[in-house]
């Protein structure tokens, strides 16, 4: 995880295309819980309770690698990288609704 980073600095005007990791998975400007632990390529670990709004995601091909951009309670933001390979966090990334679920909004 890499941060903090000021309010603002991760947001995203482009739509969510066709192909796109987030289409299916997280829905931008909505809040999630961890529900199963994870540690994610930096080492660091997201444990059960963690939560933050999600922003968008950014992908490097050079590095097989997904980033999450997410802002905590606090207003800081953050990113989460993945890894998209066996042996990393290829199976978090592809089945991500097993360690997150959508906070009720109030």
């Amino acid at each position: 995880m890499k941060g903090p980073y000021p309010s603002g600095t991760w947001t995203s005007d482009s739509p969510v295309s066709q192909w796109d990791w987030e289409r299916t998975r997280l829905v931008r400007g909505h809040k999630y819980k961890m529900v199963k632990s994870f540690v994610d390529a930096h080492g660091d670990r997201h444990s059960v309770g963690e939560e933050w709004l999600f922003i968008t995601t950014m992908f490097s091909k050079f590095d097989d690698e997904l980033i999450l951009c997410v802002r905590t309670d606090a207003g800081d933001e953050w990113t989460i990288s993945l890894r998209w390979k066996p042996g990393l966090q290829e199976e978090i990334i592809e089945n991500f609704s097993d360690y997150v679920s959508p906070v009720e909004r109030r």
